[in-house]
C-alpha cells in the first residue's frame, strides 16, 4: 500500500496533467499547419508594400522633382541675372569661374556685386533663387 492510497485526495492533487502532445487536441494541430496555404502569411505585407509605394510616390517623387528643377535653375544662370544666396546675400552675377579649384571644391563660383564696387564670390550651389536680367528690369521699371 502505497502514500497516495492512504490519502486519495491528496493523489488527485498531486497528479500531473498529461502531456501536450499526449491529447487529441495537440495531435491534430501539426496537421492544420501542414493543410495551409504556404502564401497566406504574405497577405501580412501587402499593405505594408502598398503604403511604401504609395510613401515613394508621394514624398521621394516629389523631393526629386524640385531637386531637378533646383539644378535646371542652377545651370540657367546666366551673366547679368540677379541671385539670393542661402545667407540671403542679393546681388548681380558679373562672371562665372566654372570647375573652379582649391576650397571649392569643384563647384562652380559666381561673382556677385552686391554693391556699386563691392562683388562677392558665391559657389552656384548656395543660390536659391534666380531673376532674369529682363525680369529685374522689368519690375524695376514698374516701381
Amino acid at each position: 500500500m502505497g502514500f497516495f492510497d492512504s490519502c486519495p485526495q491528496l493523489g488527485i492533487m498531486l497528479q500531473l496533467p498529461p502531456q501536450p502532445m499526449q491529447s487529441g487536441w495537440f495531435a491534430v494541430v501539426p496537421g492544420l499547419l501542414a493543410q495551409q496555404d504556404p502564401l497566406a502569411g504574405w497577405g501580412f505585407f501587402v499593405p505594408i508594400l502598398l503604403m511604401l509605394v504609395l510613401f515613394w510616390f508621394l514624398l521621394l517623387r516629389h523631393a526629386q522633382k524640385r531637386e531637378k528643377e533646383r539644378q535646371e535653375m542652377l545651370a540657367s544662370i546666366r551673366n547679368h541675372d540677379e541671385v539670393i544666396t542661402a545667407g540671403g546675400i542679393i546681388g548681380r552675377v558679373v562672371a562665372i569661374q566654372e570647375k573652379a579649384e582649391g576650397i571649392a571644391g569643384g563647384d562652380d563660383v559666381l561673382r556677385i556685386e552686391v554693391d556699386d564696387g563691392t562683388h562677392l564670390r558665391v559657389l552656384r550651389s548656395m543660390i536659391i533663387k534666380v531673376r532674369r536680367k529682363d525680369e529685374a528690369t522689368s519690375e524695376s521699371k514698374k516701381s
